[in-house]
């Protein structure tokens, strides 16, 4: 993440994009002080609990709180979650459309 000043946000905005799209997060700061964060877009998630959420999102969510946890935590789920399953909003999205519910659709 890089700090720079209001000041240079309006005077190097196109490159400044171009770093967030690129990937780069930046602090913005007036006086020194931090007043915002421009990042890069991600989609919102759903309000409310989710009921099926990626293996991915875990070990991602949980990944800062201890070094190599979120390692062993992925070869615990790798072991013991079968990939195959399918997501079960999706499977009952298939049934209601006629297709097989193992079959992905395109």
């Amino acid at each position: 993440m890089k700090t720079v000043p209001v000041r240079d946000v309006r005077n190097h905005y196109a490159q400044i994009m171009r770093e967030v799209q690129d990937g780069e997060t930046f602090t913005v700061t007036i006086e020194g002080r931090p007043v915002a964060t421009i990042s890069p877009y991600s989609p919102p998630r759903p309000a409310g609990p989710q009921t099926w959420v990626p293996v991915g999102d875990v070990v991602g969510a949980l990944s800062h709180l201890r070094p190599g946890l979120a390692d062993r935590l992925r070869a615990d789920l790798d072991e013991h979650v079968d990939d195959g399953v399918v997501d079960p909003f999706e499977r009952h999205r298939q049934v209601q459309a006629g297709s097989a519910p193992g079959e992905r659709t395109p």
